[in-house]
């Protein structure tokens, strides 16, 4: 009995393991937040992140940490070592403005912020899917902000592009849809220009991020590109039945066109 009992756990976690959804790569969150205080008030800059990273006990934590370096991290900086720098430059930044100057301590306001959060958007045996969203403020009117995606091949370790998806050709099918998205998110009628809501143009290039969901193609065009900064990040989603004739066959998408 007791022989027969840890073969059937033995045949459960084995079949867990390979069953989609549930043999996944194992994330791990390094956080770190640096702050500094001038000696002036409303003077400051204050740094702060929440990186994911494939945990090392995962069979391809190589492969694919190497990918999110390269992608998002560059010279592969510590947490540490960047904050570092972006307060260096907050520090010689207000000694350039005000070099050789009185300084109103009364009105003054120089501060900076950064922030950057990684989500996980999706993560399969096939595919892992990641979110970055950076806010920064270094003075002026306004911070800016952005989100970036990154999706990887889990078994090679690739990040994967449009064109690995798409067949020959598709970029202007595929703005057809994302405008149809759009419209639907924007509520402008079928005949009216995007122009007329605010958009800065009627043809669309293709977006600066893209993140593969569950629900579809998720993608974003940033501050500025499409559309004024009031009007924020234009963000829609795009059902895989949509644009599912462009796709190619054979891809590490396939299991996400079953309906």
């Amino acid at each position: 009995m007791i022989f027969r009992k840890y073969f059937v756990l033995l045949v459960w976690a084995c079949w867990l393991a390979f069953v989609p959804g549930w043999a996944q790569v194992k994330l791990e969150k390094v956080s770190h937040y640096a702050g500094y205080r001038n000696p002036f008030p409303n003077c400051g800059a204050t740094f702060e992140v929440d990186y994911l990273w494939v945990d090392k006990e995962s069979a391809t934590a190589t492969l694919l940490n190497q990918a999110i370096g390269a992608a998002w991290h560059g010279d592969k900086q510590t947490p540490e070592q960047e904050a570092d720098a972006f307060i260096n430059a907050y520090k010689q930044d207000f000694e350039d403005a005000f070099k050789g100057s009185e300084i109103d301590t009364l009105n003054l306001f120089f501060m900076y912020e950064s922030k950057t959060v990684d989500t996980c958007l999706l993560n399969t045996p096939e595919l892992l899917v990641l979110s970055r969203f950076s806010y920064i403020y270094a003075a002026g009117a306004h911070g800016t902000y952005g989100t970036d995606f990154l999706n990887l091949d889990v078994k090679t370790g690739q990040v994967i592009s449009l064109e690995q998806l798409f067949k020959p050709d598709f970029e202007k099918l595929l703005a057809v849809a994302i405008e149809k998205a759009i419209r639907k998110s924007f509520q402008i009628p079928t005949g009216q220009r995007l122009a007329e809501y605010g958009f800065w143009t009627d043809q669309l290039p293709l977006p600066d991020a893209f993140g593969l969901t569950r629900e579809g193609l998720r993608v974003i065009y940033g501050l500025y590109n499409i559309a004024p900064y009031a009007m924020g990040e234009i963000d829609v989603t795009v059902s895989y039945q949509e644009i599912k004739a462009l796709l190619r066959k054979k891809t590490v998408i396939d299991k996400l066109l079953k309906p």
